[in-house]
């Protein structure tokens, strides 16, 4: 194991140790509810009469919530009610038995990319929430890439409606060319709630700046501008300056915002997302493409596409680090035991990551 890799691990034990002291934690119960539509449920088993504070996450493009299940599973474990939207995750592909199919699969990713659904659900949830008798008036915004950019825009909503209700808001990748909504970097400083936004330099699908796809060979091309086009209505390959925009942004307002840049990890890895758990979920995804196993082919190319370099950090580490910055993030703006500003300045100090506070 590399220098690099070992201080990363070293960290990885710090941040837990600092965000976890002292904190009582919770069995969690997980349920299924069907209104206001499709959603997990995880929820703290207190004593009867506790109340708690309440996180609503927001999953990837094509990216179903259960993917997401231990890392929502711990932060229920703190002492938080946390909901994640089961809707937009059915993502299809082309049969090669039927040619028109490729125009029900784009208008099929349209409709699951479509942000302002996203958005719609988000809203419902804080009302689902808002109705509970084990929740508090205290409601944190979680979101990994297309969640990310959706709750940026949901707590940019919110602040017209509810000022002050969202808490604390945590963007991993935030996929800043979201559409049908508005784009993150156009309103993070309307936001008020403390940011803690999170990225990997090689991400290739959000990465913190730069065009998406470079290392692998996507690029530019009259291929992929097509694609970009015909499914998210645009050929920016930088999706509007990408994450680091979103904190330029941020900048400009009066939230404490803090971002938290890998120089490795890949796109689902800062989620905790396995190679395996891809390769199951590309496989369910291409199960009526009739290609049979030449689709492994495709699910490899979209998960290095994903992931490149990833043995530099795995989905195990980086995701157990975004964990750990995340808890500790949230522990300090709900309900005041974090000890975020001490894992910051430890994060600071590791070769792998920088760190900007605004």
């Amino acid at each position: 194991m590399n220098k690099t890799k070992v201080s990363s691990v070293l960290l990885a034990l710090v941040l837990a140790s600092l965000g976890t002291c002292a904190r009582a934690t919770y069995q969690v119960k997980q349920s299924e509810v069907k209104s206001p539509h499709n959603a997990l449920l995880f929820t703290p088993q207190g004593t009867g009469n506790e109340t708690f504070p309440a996180i609503i996450f927001a999953h990837g493009l094509c990216g179903p919530a259960k993917l997401y299940t231990e890392m929502l599973k711990t932060l229920a474990g703190n002492g938080y009610v946390v909901m994640a939207n089961q809707e937009q995750e059915i993502c299809q592909s082309p049969s090669i038995w039927n040619p028109f199919s490729v125009f029900s699969s784009i208008g099929n990713l349209r409709a699951q990319s479509d942000g302002k659904t996203m958005v719609d659900h988000i809203m419902e949830e804080v009302e689902f929430l808002r109705g509970r008798d084990d929740t508090l008036e205290e409601i944190a915004l979680v979101g990994h890439s297309m969640g990310g950019g959706a709750v940026i825009d949901a707590a940019a909503k919110l602040e017209g409606s509810d000022p002050g209700l969202v808490k604390a808001l945590v963007a991993i990748a935030p996929w800043n060319g979201i559409t049908k909504t508005s784009t993150p970097s156009d309103v993070a400083s309307e936001i008020s709630a403390p940011m803690l936004i999170i990225c990997s330099e090689n991400d290739q699908i959000c990465p913190c700046s730069g065009e998406i796809g470079l290392a692998t060979g996507f690029g530019r091309s009259w291929m992929s501008d097509y694609a970009l086009e015909a499914i998210f209505y645009t050929q920016d390959h930088t999706w509007k300056g990408g994450v680091e925009a979103i904190f330029k942004d941020a900048e400009e307002g009066d939230a404490n915002t803090t971002l938290i840049k890998f120089h490795n990890g890949g796109h689902f890895a800062l989620a905790g997302i396995s190679d395996s758990q891809l390769e199951a979920l590309g496989k369910q995804m291409t199960s009526g493409s009739g290609l049979g196993g030449f689709a492994n082919i495709f699910i490899n190319s979209a998960i290095n596409m994903g992931e490149i370099n990833k043995s530099e950090l795995s989905a195990e580490e980086a995701g157990k680090m975004v964990l750990d910055f995340t808890t500790s993030f949230l522990n300090d703006n709900l309900d005041g035991e974090g000890n975020f500003s001490d894992v910051v300045e430890k994060a600071k100090s590791d070769r792998m990551l920088t760190v900007q506070v605004s």
